[in-house]
C-alpha cells in the first residue's frame, strides 16, 4: 500500500511540477507531464489492486475508470497539435471517455454499499447550479448547454454515491468523496475557463491551479481508493 501511496504522489507532484516550474515551456513540454501524470495514477490504481491480494470485478472497473480517464487525458491534450477540423471529434471523444470513467466509479461506489436515498438530492446540487450559471450569463456555452448540465448530473450522482460510502463509514468513501468535490471544483473551472464571461471567466494563469492540479489529486486519490474496495 505504501507504494500506492507513492506512486500517487508522484502522480500529482510531476502535475505541481510543470505548475510552477514548467508553465511557459510549451505544448509539447505540457502534453508530456500531464501523460506522465495520467500513467501514473493508472499505475497507482493497478498496484492498489494487486496489493489487495485479489483482482475481482470492482477492481476490474475502477481500473478500466482509471484507463478512461487516461484516454481521455490524450484525446483532450491531441486537439493542440492537430488540424482545426479534427479538433472538435477529438475533444468530444475525449468527453466521452471521461464520461464513462465517471459511470464506471458510480456503478462501483453504489455497488460498495447500499445507497443512503435521502441524499438522493445531492445528486441534483450540481446540475441546478450549472443551470443557474447559464440562466445568469455567468456562463455562456450556448449549444452545449445541455451537455453541461447533463454531465453536471453525472457529476451530481458521483457526489451522492461517494457521500453513501463515507456515510458508511467506509476508507473507500473517506478517499472517493473529496476526489468527487474535486472533480466537480476542477470541471467548473473548465467550463468558466470554456465559457465564462468576464470578470468570471477563469484565466490562463488559474487553469493550472483550480483544473489540472484538482484533476489529478482527484484521479490519485480514486487510484488509491482501489485498495480499500470491500
Amino acid at each position: 500500500m505504501v507504494a500506492a501511496i507513492s506512486v500517487a504522489t508522484l502522480s500529482v507532484a510531476v502535475i505541481l511540477c510543470k505548475i510552477l516550474f514548467l508553465k511557459n515551456a510549451g505544448i509539447k513540454v505540457g502534453f508530456l507531464s500531464k501523460l506522465i501524470s495520467s500513467a501514473l495514477f493508472c499505475l497507482t490504481g493497478i498496484i492498489a489492486a494487486f496489493s489487495r491480494g485479489r483482482l475481482d470485478i470492482f477492481a476490474a472497473l475502477m481500473l478500466i475508470a482509471l484507463a478512461a480517464a487516461f484516454a481521455g487525458d490524450i484525446l483532450l491534450a491531441a486537439p493542440a497539435f492537430l488540424k482545426d477540423e479534427y479538433k472538435g471529434l477529438f475533444s468530444a471523444a475525449g468527453g466521452a471517455a471521461f464520461l464513462f470513467s465517471h459511470l464506471l466509479y458510480i456503478v462501483v461506489f453504489l455497488c460498495a454499499a447500499p445507497p443512503i436515498l435521502y441524499l438522493i438530492p445531492v445528486a441534483a446540487v450540481v446540475p441546478i447550479l450549472y443551470g443557474c450559471f447559464i440562466k445568469a450569463k455567468l456562463l455562456s456555452p450556448k449549444k452545449n448547454s445541455v451537455p453541461i448540465v447533463a454531465y453536471g448530473a453525472v457529476l451530481g450522482c458521483l457526489i451522492f454515491s461517494a457521500s453513501g460510502l463515507a456515510l458508511n463509514g467506509l476508507v473507500l468513501g473517506y478517499l472517493a468523496l473529496p476526489a468527487a468535490l474535486l472533480f466537480v471544483l476542477s470541471d467548473t473551472a473548465l467550463f468558466f475557463y470554456n465559457f465564462g464571461h468576464r470578470p468570471f471567466a477563469v484565466s490562463r494563469t488559474a487553469v493550472n491551479y483550480l483544473i489540472l492540479l484538482p484533476y489529478y489529486a482527484a484521479q490519485a486519490l480514486f487510484a488509491v481508493a482501489v485498495f480499500f474496495l470491500p
